[in-house]
């Protein structure tokens, strides 16, 4: 088995089980943790995995729902079981809409985080996928709320109590502000663990199964082309770096070889 162990949460499809291949490509050979809800539906994406990729020998399906406690307690114990430490946490799962949003978005994120902290040997990268819905939601703020979340002093407990009072205002885009409160998120712990690499992404507008019931003219972008944001987050424009986010930012149908990720700002 490898030395090097990532975990990616909601990997079972879309742009998760493209972060599995992009960590199977690298040619420093990791073994990846895919976790997905359902045991059965992640040894089915594994099953699908192009031959090439020796996938059957370097992939673990791990059972985890970020939402649930206890799954995180069992996923926990499952990975220590498999892995010394882990290289890599790709915090990827989340979901668009409905009530559990910002807990699936946010609260999961911080959860899942926190519990495998403990395994993360110095050097190691987390990356969270976001999008700038984000940084767009932030920009929009009023001044002092923005500068609330944007201080260099801003704490976990701070920063939560600050979305629930921004999630209780009328009209306001939960999805964006589970994002805004994700990228918040990363810059905290990037001053809280200088040992580690700590990155945001945007794969931007990508045709997942999120988009399933979007009926507007704007064209989604590939899976595969929005996913090569983690590459370049891990391995490319980001690595070795911390507290940055990340844009995919190539339009739908560009090529691969074509693909360019940009770092932008957190508030834009």
């Amino acid at each position: 088995m490898s030395s090097k162990f990532a975990l990616i949460t909601g990997a079972n499809r879309g742009l998760g089980f493209e972060c599995v291949k992009t960590i199977l490509r690298q040619t420093d050979p990791y073994h990846v943790l895919l976790c997905s809800r359902s045991v059965a539906a992640g040894e089915k994406a594994v099953a699908s995995l192009p031959s090439s990729l020796s996938a059957p020998s370097r992939v673990s399906v791990i059972e985890l729902d970020v939402t649930s406690p206890a799954s995180i307690t069992a996923a926990v114990a499952s990975v220590k079981s498999l892995a010394p430490s882990l290289s890599v946490l790709v915090n990827n799962a989340g979901i668009l809409e409905g009530e559990q949003t910002l807990s699936t978005n946010f609260d999961a994120v911080l959860a899942v985080t926190q519990a495998f902290m403990p395994l993360l040997a110095d050097g190691s990268c987390i990356t969270t996928t976001s999008s700038s819905c984000g940084t767009r939601f932030l920009a929009s703020l009023p001044p002092q709320d923005a500068s609330d979340l944007s201080s260099s002093e801003l704490t976990v407990p701070e920063l939560s109590a600050k979305i629930t009072e921004l999630s209780n205002k009328p009209d306001v885009d939960i999805y964006s502000l589970s994002k805004c409160a994700v990228n918040c998120y990363t810059r905290i712990l990037a001053r809280a663990h200088p040992e580690l690499h700590i990155t945001a992404v945007s794969p931007g507008f990508t045709n997942t199964g999120m988009c399933a019931n979007y009926t507007g003219t704007r064209q989604p972008k590939e899976v595969a082309l929005g996913a090569t944001v983690f590459h370049e987050a891990l391995f490319g424009l980001g690595k070795g770096r911390s507290g940055i986010f990340l844009k995919q930012n190539s339009s739908a149908g560009t090529e691969l070889k074509d693909a360019e990720t940009i770092e932008t700002a957190w508030s834009t």
